[in-house]
């Protein structure tokens, strides 16, 4: 059941939902961010991160877990938005950052928002971490983290205490949040750069991905053990893991989505008990916290798949243009966009 549709004059580049479950954030191709109703579709505020601008993708979109704080980036531009206050607050490069890395910018589609929103968390070229404090606006870089050798991707744990690092090297190692001491160092058997990461719920698996498509899952703990898993030829370029470590959703170049068991478990299998979801593009698949439904977005549906079957029970959206989905916390609500003739 379609609870509301909410149009937008823009084309919208990615969504996500506050934590009332009322709100809707959403990023427009217009470089404005738009708060807006879920259930009546009004918009309640809007928020222009470049004034004399009128087109800014901004594909990465996070909100601070008490819902004051917004994250919007860009490839060349950072922004923050104070919902309290009403401002937007461009995140300034200062040439220390430009000067130490090989590119002349900093990515800020790569950065990531702490939860409390206190913090922006960026890997820099030069293999350091650098942090910017919300507060202060000022930028730190971490060299402790460097002597651990440079990385080329790193992982908050879902306890926020710990940290993963995934090496240029293929090695991956985790530390304690705090101090940055290494607690587990691991090695892949894969000598390239570490491009793609993802903790399991529990924080006892990881799964990475290299520049060369290898996969490896890893079993943390006394004695880490790493399992070469899923077909290079599948060309992995995303990992999303199911509740309760039960399983795993692929993002792959060449199947476009595929959901498979975890694949550390014993008995565990890659196909999806026997009905895998194969060679269907989904820009976005959702799944519920029970982990028995899986809401996916297609070019131009959007179901509700049987996760154990593969079948379909139910079709929101047919035969209109989709992009993304988010799912409310209470798992009552979701929110679709499109880009039909209209945005909404």
């Amino acid at each position: 059941e379609v609870l509301s549709s909410i149009f937008v004059d823009a084309a919208i580049d990615s969504i996500a939902i506050l934590p009332d479950d009322q709100r809707l954030v959403i990023a427009g191709y217009d470089g404005v961010v738009r708060i807006v109703d879920a259930n009546t579709g009004i918009t309640e505020r809007e928020f222009y991160m470049l004034k004399h601008r009128r087109k800014l993708a901004m594909h990465t979109l996070y909100v601070s877990n008490d819902g004051n704080t917004v994250y919007a980036g860009a490839s060349e531009h950072g922004f923050l938005i104070d919902l309290i206050e009403n401002q937007v607050t461009e995140i300034k490069q200062t040439d220390d950052i430009i000067a130490k890395g090989d590119s002349k910018t900093v990515d800020f589609e790569r950065v990531y928002l702490n939860s409390d929103g206190r913090s922006i968390w960026l890997p820099h070229a030069n293999g350091n971490l650098w942090t910017y404090d919300t507060q202060t606006e000022q930028w730190h870089e971490r060299t402790d983290t460097n002597k651990n050798g440079g990385f080329s991707y790193f992982k908050l744990s879902p306890n926020g205490k710990q940290i993963a690092f995934g090496g240029i090297e293929g090695q991956i190692k985790v530390a304690e949040l705090e101090t940055f001491e290494v607690i587990q160092e691991i090695q892949t058997g894969a000598e390239f750069p570490i491009v793609e990461m993802a903790w399991s719920p529990s924080g006892k698996y990881l799964l990475v991905a290299n520049t060369e498509h290898d996969s490896f899952a890893i079993t943390l703990g006394d004695e880490p053990a790493v399992q070469s898993v899923f077909e290079r030829e599948w060309y992995i370029v995303g990992f999303s893991w199911l509740p309760k470590d039960s399983g795993v959703s692929l993002r792959t170049g060449s199947y476009g989505r595929i959901l498979v068991d975890n694949p550390l478990l014993e008995g565990a299998s890659f196909q999806l008990d026997g009905a895998t979801i194969e060679r269907i593009v989904f820009p976005r698949v959702v799944l519920t916290s029970d982990g028995k439904y899986a809401i996916t977005s297609e070019t131009d549906n959007v179901h509700v798949y049987d996760r154990k079957s593969g079948k379909v029970i139910t079709t929101l959206i047919e035969d209109e243009g989709v992009g993304y989905i988010a799912l409310s916390q209470d798992e009552s609500k979701i929110a679709i966009n499109g880009f039909g003739s209209g945005n909404q």
